[in-house]
């Protein structure tokens, strides 16, 4: 996807079904690598995208959640909201078109602390897409890769 589509059609190429691949990474070495399916719909006479994303371990979900995606047109940005079928949420993250990929930010929190993640969807085609998490412990200053995930269309 060469050129930024219309702000509100910007998840337009997330709407569909997608055979996946999750890897998470740990010092830039890839530490685990799991199956994935991921399926996105509009909502709301075309206003909201929903998609769902579960993740499998030798055959059993390991981790499922959805999230709502909607287009803001006084902020000029996505907003989103994640809700994990394992518990857990993040409401407040927010998406933004830069050149060729979409960029999301939110502000999260574990064990270790407060942290930052970003994440992009790229290599955005008709058939596949790349999205990669990087986190950041120093607001900012530094980043390190999380997760990549390797999608690519079933229908």
């Amino acid at each position: 996807m060469a050129t930024s589509p219309a702000p509100e059609k910007q998840f337009q190429f997330l709407i569909g079904q997608w055979q996946c691949t999750f890897e998470t990474f740990e010092g830039g070495i890839k530490k685990t690598s799991f199956p994935c399916e991921w399926s996105a719909r509009y909502t709301f006479d075309g206003k909201m995208v929903q998609d769902d994303f579960t993740l499998y371990q030798e055959g059993k979900v390991i981790f499922a959640g959805t999230t709502l995606r909607t287009w803001v047109p006084q902020k000029q940005r996505w907003d989103l909201a994640f809700l994990s079928a394992q518990g857990g949420h993040y409401p407040n993250f927010f998406g933004k078109w830069h050149n060729d990929h979409m960029q999301i930010e939110v502000r999260n929190q574990d064990a270790q602390g407060e942290f930052l993640s970003k994440i992009r969807f790229k290599d955005i085609t008709a058939e596949s897409f790349t999205w990669d998490m990087y986190q950041s412990r120093d607001e900012g200053k530094s980043w390190s890769l999380d997760s990549i995930i390797k999608a690519h269309r079933v229908n």
